[in-house]
């Protein structure tokens, strides 16, 4: 662990403008990322400026989060044209009530979700934020026209905001650096589905690559990704992986293991798309189903963003008497609950992509010191990380029968009161504590600003 230190040897900050999409209070493990860097980076020697999209007023989930930055940190927000939710949000009241008018009027709604769906095909590059684009380049024009501005630095996902940094660049040749938390390519999620616009983008990225002073990835899958793609630029990589904050930890007392009443599984974090609980039902279903005596003694907690289709499949017994879902709770909220589990879920999809994962999540959960059942792509960097640091078990996702008994023995273990982990976590307190890690993007900052011309 380095001794912290200011880095600006004449004690003045420089400032550099941060532009991402995800910030509190959208809840989003890339966010808190880029809130725990703009807390940490006025210790060593840069106030950051953050330019972020606008977001509702009801949408106050995480404003706790901003009691944790200085007055130092700037923070700016654009609107954007996308609408994102209002049309699941209509086609969920109209379909409440069924009329003969609601039928047509949903009809055309999906009529009109197929033509939106061919516009964003053709029009939406690089991706379905670009609408926040020209709003993010006007505001950050704006700050570097009234602000000395030293450094630029774009987060992506979304990589929209990688053009808003490249068009800065290029207009006002500010250094810029990078940051992807995931990849572009190769991503089940993110990729582009079709040949001309995987041309297109790769131009895109290459463009970007070429222009940037420095790339961070937040793992090292995706570090190597880009090497081997671009390995005469190699020496703009690095890898700074996420971490967790001790701070939002060492409140909670953790001095000594003590069971709860019933057998508690918690996870926290988002649940849509390809990241799936239903392996993890199927799961829990046949192992009370096997063994009938564990059901009034275990329970298992969702906190965060969910998909219907999941809620509905534990509306009905026995999964009903199990799972409580908590929806969206405040992050401080969710540490304390973290800390009260006796074990701890992580999902990871195990599609294309999913090996170079390395979620935010997980290291949240090293902060609660809790054993973590990890559904995760085998052979992936996460599988990897949580076997070699001895911080739980894990399993691929979509193993029924492996899950299942990994629940049973962790049931047992928490019988016997014997429910712990091997791993050294004053040590990784030490490798992923966010103002280390906030340490090592401020060497990137000053190295980023050495590129000026």
């Amino acid at each position: 662990m380095v001794s912290f230190m200011q880095t600006n040897p004449s004690g003045l900050n420089r400032k550099v403008l941060i532009i991402s999409y995800y910030f509190p209070p959208i809840h989003s493990s890339g966010g808190i990322r880029i809130l725990k860097f703009a807390k940490y980076l006025p210790n060593f020697g840069w106030d950051p400026v953050i330019v972020t999209v606008k977001v509702s007023p009801g949408n106050s989930a995480e404003n706790t989060l901003f009691n944790e930055l200085s007055d130092r940190v700037q923070i700016f927000r654009a609107r954007s044209f996308e609408k994102f939710g209002v049309e699941k949000k209509i086609y969920n009241k109209v379909s409440q009530n069924l009329t003969f008018k609601s039928v047509i009027f949903l009809g055309l709604l999906k009529i009109w979700r197929s033509i939106k769906n061919i516009f964003s095909l053709f029009f939406l590059i690089p991706d379905q934020y670009v609408g926040w684009v020209p709003f993010a380049y006007k505001a950050c024009m704006h700050i570097i026209k009234t602000q000395k501005i030293d450094v630029i630095y774009t987060s992506s996902v979304p990589v929209s905001t990688h053009l808003i940094g490249y068009l800065l660049h290029s207009k006002t040749k500010i250094p810029w650096g990078m940051e992807f938390r995931d990849l572009w390519f190769n991503h089940i999620i993110f990729s582009p589905k079709h040949r001309w616009r995987v041309f297109l983008e790769k131009k895109l990225e290459n463009k970007f690559i070429k222009n940037a002073c420095s790339i961070v990835s937040a793992t090292f899958p995706i570090t190597k990704y880009f090497i081997s793609c671009y390995p005469n630029q190699k020496d703009k990589f690095i890898t700074i992986t996420n971490g967790y904050d001790g701070e939002n930890f060492d409140s909670i007392q953790q001095n000594s293991y003590e069971a709860n009443k019933k057998f508690t599984i918690v996870y926290t974090g988002n649940l849509f798309n390809y990241q799936t609980p239903i392996y993890f039902f199927k799961a829990l279903e046949e192992l009370v189903k096997e063994n009938p005596n564990i059901l009034p003694n275990i329970e298992v907690l969702f906190a965060g963003g969910m998909g219907d289709s999941y809620k509905n499949k534990f509306k009905s017994p026995p999964l009903s008497n199990m799972i409580k879902f908590l929806g969206f709770i405040p992050y401080p909220e969710a540490v304390n609950l973290m800390c009260i589990a006796d074990v701890l879920l992580l999902i990871i999809y195990g599609e294309i992509g999913g090996e170079s994962i390395l979620t935010g999540k997980l290291f949240d959960y090293i902060g609660a010191r809790k054993p973590i059942l990890a559904l995760v792509p085998s052979g992936g960097v996460a599988d990897s990380f949580i076997r070699t640091e001895r911080l739980g078990v894990t399993v691929p996702p979509k193993d029924v029968g492996s899950i299942k008994m990994a629940l049973l023995e962790f049931y047992e273990q928490w019988k016997e009161k014997k429910l712990y982990t091997e791993a050294n976590y004053s040590m990784l307190a030490k490798r992923f504590d966010r103002k280390q890690l906030t340490y090592e993007l401020s060497k990137v900052l000053n190295e980023v600003i050495s590129h000026k011309k």
